[in-house]
């Protein structure tokens, strides 16, 4: 088998492979978000399992298209949007599960100079 790498490694790999990097990170939160969810009650364990499994196969799609590629694992444009729509789904339905609004989106920039009125 082979040894796990080292953290000079998955700092490299991070650099190298920002936007995985990002996916990676997203689904370690939601698994967080899932986990604590269910330690409170607010989802049960048959809604976090499903969630779990949901993240897992978002995963292992995000390695299957990165291998499959000729460009040194990186994703595609293509293949970074699917991903990106299916984590932002799979938030959606671990807010919905839980019973929490969505994150609110940004607000539009405020036009506090002066227009001459």
């Amino acid at each position: 088998t082979k040894a796990p790498p080292t953290p000079a490694q998955r700092a490299e790999w991070r650099k190298t492979h920002p936007a995985r990097a990002k996916d990676n990170a997203r689904i370690r939160h939601q698994k967080k978000l899932l986990k604590a969810d269910l330690a409170s009650g607010k989802i049960t364990q048959a809604q976090y399992d499903s969630q779990m499994k949901e993240l897992n196969t978002i995963k292992k799609e995000e390695v299957v298209d990165a291998r499959a590629n000729q460009n040194g694992g990186h994703l595609t444009a293509g293949q970074q949007q699917a991903i990106n729509g299916q984590l932002n789904q799979s938030r959606k339905t671990i807010n919905q599960d839980a019973g929490t609004p969505p994150p609110a989106p940004p607000a539009p920039p405020s036009n506090t100079g002066s227009s001459g009125q």
